[in-house]
C-alpha cells in the first residue's frame, strides 16, 4: 500500500465480533482519500479493552522530536519492522487493525502517474490492514488519541502489476 486509502461507515456492523463497537464503526466519517498526516479510525487492544480510536497516520514514538517524523513512518515494511528503532517497541506490544473500504496505488504512465483503486469484490465488505500504534504524543493535534503505521509487504497478484 502506497499512501492513500478510503475509510467509510460500515454498512453491516452487525457482522463485527465487537457488539459494543458496532455503533462506532457505523458512525465512522466517510473519508475517500485519507493521506499520511491525517486521522483515521483504528481498532486497538489496550490491555483487556478493544477500542476504536481516532489516530494520526504516521507513527510517532515517544522519542520523536518533531511531528513531521510521522511523514517517514506512515508505512512499516514487514521484512524490517522488528529491526527499525521507530517501530521496534510498537511491534512488540501495540498491534492494530485498520478497517478500510479500499486503497490507491499509482502506476507510472506516459503522461504521469495513473491512480488505481483496489476494493473488495463486494463493496459492503471491509478490508483490514495490519498496523502498529503508539499512545498520544505531545506533538499531536488535540483531537487525536495517538498515532499508527501500516505494515506493508511486497505486492502480489493484480496489485503487483500496478505497484511493487
Amino acid at each position: 500500500m502506497c499512501g492513500r486509502f478510503a475509510q467509510l461507515p460500515m454498512t453491516q456492523p452487525e457482522r463485527l465480533p465487537w457488539p459494543a463497537l458496532r455503533a462506532e464503526f457505523a458512525a465512522l466519517p466517510a473519508r475517500y482519500n485519507l493521506a499520511p498526516g491525517q486521522a483515521a479510525g483504528v481498532l486497538i487492544r489496550d490491555g483487556e479493552e478493544t477500542r476504536l480510536l481516532k489516530l494520526h497516520w504516521g507513527l510517532l514514538p515517544f522519542w520523536a522530536k518533531t511531528a513531521d517524523f510521522g511523514q517517514r513512518t506512515f508505512n512499516a515494511r514487514l521484512e524490517t519492522v522488528d529491526d527499525k528503532p521507530a517501530f521496534r517497541e510498537a511491534f512488540k506490544h501495540r498491534h492494530t487493525a485498520v478497517p478500510i473500504a479500499g486503497y490507491y496505488e499509482w502506476k507510472t504512465a506516459p503522461l504521469g502517474k495513473q491512480p488505481y483503486y483496489f476494493q473488495p469484490e463486494r463493496k459492503a465488505d471491509t478490508l483490514w490492514l495490519a498496523g502498529l500504534w503508539e499512545a498520544k504524543h505531545p506533538l499531536l493535534e488535540a483531537d487525536v488519541e495517538g498515532s499508527f503505521t501500516l505494515i506493508t509487504q511486497p505486492a502480489e497478484g493484480i496489485a503487483a502489476e500496478v505497484h511493487s
